[in-house]
Parts: structure tokens; C-alpha cells; sequence
């Protein structure tokens, strides 16, 4: 599970302080967060903008033989665990943003993340320090924006 803290961000804080961050803000984050991840890992790449090993021969063979392709590795098949398995909320305390798979795709998630049971690992499922700051930024605008009404 991925939890967002962005009150911790580098030159967030003093914002967070006048105008925090509320639980909708934070699952809207999560929510924007869980679309970077998805098109990054459609896209073939993982949390630092590598690409994915590639799928082993036989399964590459088994996705053409299914109709899919082998390349780029984008960890769909169905797309189950890129689209209703992952899912996001809002938490108010301690007020975070929070992206998690759920049902039986949870496990698969790990095995590719964590490259466990001889899966090779592809870690899809994070943020990179760049795409983390594009979210607060724009968190922080809406927050200035919120906090200027207000004065």
C-alpha cells in the first residue's frame, strides 16, 4: 500500500501550516496518483523510468498466443489490477492519501513490485520524487487558492 504524505514535502510545510490539506484534497492526490502510476506502467516503465524486464519467453508466448502483446511490459492483462482492483481514499488521521490493490490482483501486485516467487521485479507501484513534487504542486495551488479566499 503506498500512502502519500505530502505535509512532509519540502516546501510544503509552511503552506500545510496556514491551510492544511483536508481528507477530499488528499483523495483526490491519491486519486491523481494512482492515474501517474497506471499510464507510467502502460507505458512499460517503472517507479524510476526504466523499463520493465521483460516478460519470460513462455509467458511472452502465452500473452501473443492470447492476443496481447509481448512488449511493451506493461503488467496488463485483463486489467483488472490497473483498473478496479486499484483503488484510493483519503484518510483524515493522520490525514494522508492512500493507493492500495485489492482481491486476489493484490498479490500479483507484490509479486511484480517486490519480484518475489521468481518474478523478476518491476516496481510500478510508488512515486518517483518528480512525479511526487507535480502532485504537491499542484495541491499547493489549490490550497493558495483556498487560503487567498479566505483572507
Amino acid at each position: 500500500m503506498i500512502k502519500i504524505d505530502v505535509v512532509k514535502q519540502p516546501n510544503f510545510t509552511e503552506l500545510a501550516k496556514q491551510m492544511p490539506p483536508n481528507r477530499q484534497d488528499m483523495h483526490r492526490l491519491a486519486g491523481d496518483a494512482a492515474d501517474i502510476i497506471k499510464k507510467r506502467t502502460q507505458k512499460g516503465a517503472d517507479v524510476s523510468g526504466t523499463a520493465f524486464k521483460p516478460y519470460s519467453p513462455s509467458y511472452a508466448a502465452y500473452r501473443v498466443k492470447k492476443g496481447r502483446r509481448e512488449s511493451p511490459v506493461n503488467l496488463t492483462f485483463h486489467g483488472d489490477m490497473m483498473g478496479t482492483s486499484m483503488q484510493t481514499r483519503g484518510i483524515a488521521n493522520p490525514l494522508a492519501g492512500e493507493i492500495f490493490i485489492v482481491g486476489d490482483r493484490a498479490a500479483i501486485a507484490q509479486k511484480h513490485n517486490e519480484g518475489l516467487d521468481g518474478m523478476p521485479e518491476r516496481e510500478f507501484f510508488g512515486l518517483s520524487d518528480a512525479e511526487l513534487k507535480k502532485l504537491t504542486d499542484a495541491l499547493a495551488i489549490v490550497l493558495k487558492t483556498r487560503l487567498e479566499r479566505v483572507k
